[in-house]
């Protein structure tokens, strides 16, 4: 009878052994899985072989990473023909658009006219370069969109950018009842950030802007800079009507452009430029009245030093 116990022995350390070849074999198995997995995490196509103790798994894993491949390519193809419509319909607008400017502006000058008919010309040509404002913003906001705008980065000065923004509107004959105000904290005085020059131009005259059209009775704008905790923060405010609650809403959880009706395409341009240099933007309305956008940029690495 000495003999059972070294039987179950034996029979335990078989059992161990098949467990440990089993383990080895299922490892092998799942670690091309998990590969496949990340490269589909990754948008990356894969295709894993069949065979083997998860070849049903695999397959699943193949179907899978196909089906996204080809959803991928349609979603690039639609994103493209869209970004090329908008961008050639732009150019299609754009050269009518300055011939009626071209008109307008000599109907307008035309001193034989009478007053009547050359205001009606100034009007005619105040609505074209307002179309032709709002044809740029689309094709713009369409490249920003879809990653096609390129950015051209250098080392800029932000405080210095901002004066001269201000300096800008003010010369472009701005009625009296706007004011604009710069407060450039004393840390933020030689600020440094990586981005596109005419795009962060572009979003602060933007800001700037929407408040001007929002109210045209006047307001007062103030524009403020800061550095804090390695970002800048530059807000641009005013003390007018300020936003709707569900404009507002919709402006810092926005789903579409199309949803901000008459705030939308400036401001969404707006996201879109800060998006794209790594930073954030923020709206909201000011107890005392008025309303206020922030936008947090990162601080150039060679400003942090």
């Amino acid at each position: 009878m000495v003999w059972i116990p070294a039987v179950f022995i034996l029979n335990g350390l078989i059992a161990v052994l098949l467990a440990l070849l089993f383990g080895l074999r299922l490892f092998r198995s799942l670690k091309p899985l998990a590969k496949g997995i990340e490269d589909m995490a990754q948008k990356r196509p894969v295709e894993l072989s069949t065979r083997g103790l998860l070849g049903h798994l695999a397959e699943g894993i193949n179907k899978t990473s196909a089906q996204l491949t080809k959803q991928e390519t349609a979603l690039c193809k639609r994103d493209n023909a869209r970004t090329t419509w908008i961008a050639g319909v732009s150019h299609d607008i754009r050269t009518p658009l300055s011939i009626v400017m071209g008109y307008a502006s000599q109907l307008e000058e035309d001193l034989e006219l009478p007053q009547p008919k050359r205001e009606q010309a100034g009007i005619i040509r105040r609505q074209s370069e307002r179309i032709k404002a709002l044809v740029s913003d689309l094709n713009l906001a369409s490249k920003l969109e879809y990653d096609m705008q390129p950015i051209r980065r250098n080392t800029i000065s932000l405080a210095a950018l901002l004066r001269q923004i201000v300096v800008d509107f003010l010369n472009s004959g701005l009625s009296d009842s706007y004011s604009i105000d710069t407060a450039i904290n004393e840390n933020a005085q030689n600020s440094m950030v990586n981005g596109d020059e005419e795009l962060l131009r572009r979003a602060v005259s933007n800001l700037i802007a929407n408040s001007i059209r929002h109210n045209p009775n006047g307001c007062a704008i103030k524009i403020t800079l800061e550095k804090d905790c390695g970002n800048y923060s530059l807000t641009v405010s005013d003390n007018g009507v300020g936003f709707a609650s569900d404009i507002l809403e919709k402006l810092n959880r926005p789903k579409s452009a199309a949803q901000l009706e008459n705030h939308g395409l400036g401001l969404t341009i707006v996201r879109q430029i800060i998006k794209a240099h790594g930073g954030t933007t923020a709206f909201r309305n000011l107890p005392e009245g008025g309303c206020t956008a922030s936008l947090c940029l990162p601080v150039c690495a060679a400003d942090e030093n």
